[in-house]
Protein backbone atom coordinates (compact mmCIF):
# COMPACT_ATOMS: atom_id res chain seq x y z
CA UNK A 1 0.00 0.00 0.00
CA UNK A 2 1.02 3.39 -0.93
CA UNK A 3 -0.35 6.57 1.00
CA UNK A 4 0.41 10.26 0.30
CA UNK A 5 -0.62 13.45 2.36
CA UNK A 6 -1.97 16.44 1.39
CA UNK A 7 -3.19 19.79 2.74
CA UNK A 8 -6.70 21.18 0.98
CA UNK A 9 -7.58 24.58 2.17
CA UNK A 10 -10.63 25.62 0.87
CA UNK A 11 -11.94 29.23 0.40
CA UNK A 12 -15.91 29.93 1.38
CA UNK A 13 -16.78 33.07 0.83
CA UNK A 14 -19.94 32.62 1.29
CA UNK A 15 -21.84 33.89 4.84
CA UNK A 16 -23.05 30.09 5.05
CA UNK A 17 -21.34 27.06 5.68
CA UNK A 18 -20.46 24.63 2.48
CA UNK A 19 -20.75 20.89 2.25
CA UNK A 20 -18.75 19.40 -0.73
CA UNK A 21 -17.68 16.22 -1.91
CA UNK A 22 -13.84 15.75 -3.01
CA UNK A 23 -12.62 13.10 -5.09
CA UNK A 24 -9.82 12.10 -7.30
CA UNK A 25 -9.44 11.26 -11.10
CA UNK A 26 -6.91 9.47 -12.55
CA UNK A 27 -6.15 7.20 -9.93
CA UNK A 28 -8.21 4.26 -9.84
CA UNK A 29 -8.73 2.25 -6.49
CA UNK A 30 -7.69 4.65 -4.60
CA UNK A 31 -8.96 5.37 -0.76
CA UNK A 32 -9.36 8.96 0.53
CA UNK A 33 -9.58 10.15 4.13
CA UNK A 34 -9.32 12.89 6.54
CA UNK A 35 -7.59 12.93 9.98
CA UNK A 36 -9.68 10.77 11.94
CA UNK A 37 -11.90 9.48 9.13
CA UNK A 38 -13.05 6.58 7.57
CA UNK A 39 -11.43 5.65 4.07
CA UNK A 40 -13.48 5.84 0.89
CA UNK A 41 -13.93 6.78 -2.86
CA UNK A 42 -14.92 10.40 -1.58
CA UNK A 43 -14.79 12.50 2.00
CA UNK A 44 -17.10 14.99 2.69
CA UNK A 45 -15.78 18.36 3.73
CA UNK A 46 -17.75 21.23 5.61
CA UNK A 47 -16.16 24.57 4.92
CA UNK A 48 -16.82 27.20 7.69
CA UNK A 49 -18.62 30.31 6.22
CA UNK A 50 -16.39 33.85 5.22
CA UNK A 51 -13.12 31.53 6.29
CA UNK A 52 -10.42 29.23 4.80
CA UNK A 53 -10.82 25.67 5.86
CA UNK A 54 -7.45 23.31 6.28
CA UNK A 55 -7.73 19.67 6.37
CA UNK A 56 -5.40 17.06 6.47
CA UNK A 57 -5.93 14.41 3.72
CA UNK A 58 -4.72 11.14 2.99
CA UNK A 59 -4.49 9.07 -0.25
CA UNK A 60 -3.34 5.71 -0.13
CA UNK A 61 -3.91 2.55 -2.96
CA UNK A 62 -2.58 -0.71 -3.00
CA UNK A 63 1.60 -0.68 -3.44
CA UNK A 64 0.86 -3.75 -6.20
CA UNK A 65 -0.74 -1.48 -8.46
CA UNK A 66 1.35 2.05 -8.33
CA UNK A 67 3.44 2.35 -10.94
CA UNK A 68 7.16 4.09 -9.74
CA UNK A 69 7.33 7.86 -9.53
CA UNK A 70 5.39 10.91 -10.36
CA UNK A 71 1.24 9.78 -11.14
CA UNK A 72 -0.77 13.16 -12.23
CA UNK A 73 -4.26 13.26 -10.53
CA UNK A 74 -7.04 15.96 -10.23
CA UNK A 75 -8.57 16.65 -6.82
CA UNK A 76 -12.12 17.52 -7.66
CA UNK A 77 -14.13 19.58 -5.40
CA UNK A 78 -17.98 19.57 -5.75
CA UNK A 79 -20.68 21.88 -3.55
CA UNK A 80 -23.41 19.66 -2.51
CA UNK A 81 -25.94 22.39 -2.84
CA UNK A 82 -24.76 23.73 -6.35
CA UNK A 83 -23.24 21.27 -8.20
CA UNK A 84 -20.48 23.58 -9.01
CA UNK A 85 -16.99 22.22 -9.10
CA UNK A 86 -13.35 23.21 -9.11
CA UNK A 87 -10.07 21.21 -10.00
CA UNK A 88 -6.74 21.08 -8.88
CA UNK A 89 -3.97 18.99 -10.80
CA UNK A 90 -1.91 17.21 -8.59
CA UNK A 91 0.65 14.29 -8.45
CA UNK A 92 0.87 11.14 -6.41
CA UNK A 93 4.12 9.72 -5.65
CA UNK A 94 4.68 6.05 -6.13
CA UNK A 95 7.04 4.02 -4.64
CA UNK A 96 10.63 4.01 -5.07
CA UNK A 97 12.28 1.83 -8.73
Amino acid sequence: RVRNDYTIKVLNKARLARTFALTIEALDGAELWLEGGSAGSAVAIVAAPDAVTSLRLHVARPGGDVAPGSIPIIFVLTDIASNETARHDAVFVGPEP
